[in-house]
């Protein structure tokens, strides 16, 4: 009993000294969740504009795996190589006692998942803002639009036609989506669908190369990508993956 209340004792001193840390990824989460609600930027666009013409498809990656991908799991990993593989004692030549063990277990602990933390909070952050910001249209925004194309002349903004260009050039407004009303895809999907940009900070080679995966799924893929890569650089310094040193050219 006096053991685990040391350990809890020693965790809740550790979590408070962090306590600000905790409280910025907060505070950057919350802003990150209020550009999801907040509606962005609506860029004009062509009816004819066939990178906006796919059909409409759902999330290829669900909420649920994300969340398992990007978090549990490397959390998971994390808190195992720390409890399994943490050196001890701390400095060669020195001894510990089971109590200083568990602390640095707990504190190298703490601080690896404050670190994974910040990795998916600024990595939903930046995405989320830049979306925002940028209001580029998805792949299948047109069926997102559901266009009033018998009104198309109400809406017109610019660009240049002529008989034999057919209107292929005219911008309108994103008032001619009728779904604007929540009729169709339903409001929520309608204003996704200005969402595409970043897609995912360009994630990988093998990302940008799998054709049917849609620009939705980029988004998810940033936040996994985040928590992913700062999986594999902590793993590289848990277990000092370094490049080997080379010998002196004489």
């Amino acid at each position: 009993m006096a053991f685990t209340q040391y350990i809890r004792s020693t965790f809740n001193r550790t979590f408070l000294s962090y306590s600000l840390d905790w409280l910025i990824i907060v505070i950057f989460l919350g802003i990150a969740g209020a550009f999801s609600i907040l509606e962005p930027v609506k860029r004009d666009f062509s009816l004819t504009d066939r990178s906006i013409s796919f059909p409409y498809r759902k999330d290829t990656i669900s909420m649920p795996l994300l969340v398992v991908v990007a978090v549990i799991a490397p959390a998971a990993i994390i808190a195992a190589s720390c409890i399994v593989f943490a050196r001890l004692p701390a400095r060669p030549g020195t001894t510990s006692s089971r109590s200083a063990m568990w602390k640095r277990k707990l504190w190298e602990l703490h601080a690896a998942w404050l670190g994974l933390a910040l990795s998916i909070t600024i990595s939903l952050f930046i995405t989320q803002t830049l979306k925002n910001m940028f209001g580029k249209h998805r792949p299948d925004f047109l069926v997102r639009c559901n266009p009033d194309i018998f009104g198309m002349s109400k809406y017109v903004v610019g660009g240049y036609t002529s008989e034999a260009l057919e209107g292929t050039s005219q911008l309108v407004r994103w008032d001619i989506c009728i779904s604007k009303n929540g009729s169709g895809v339903g409001k929520s999907e309608f204003i996704d669908g200005f969402r595409s940009f970043p897609s995912g900070h360009c994630t990988s080679t093998y990302i940008t190369h799998v054709p049917h995966l849609d620009q939705k799924a980029y988004s998810d893929i940033s936040v996994a990508f985040a928590g992913l890569t700062y999986l594999s650089l902590f793993l590289a310094t848990k277990f000092s993956a370094i490049i080997p040193e080379l010998p002196p050219i004489s």
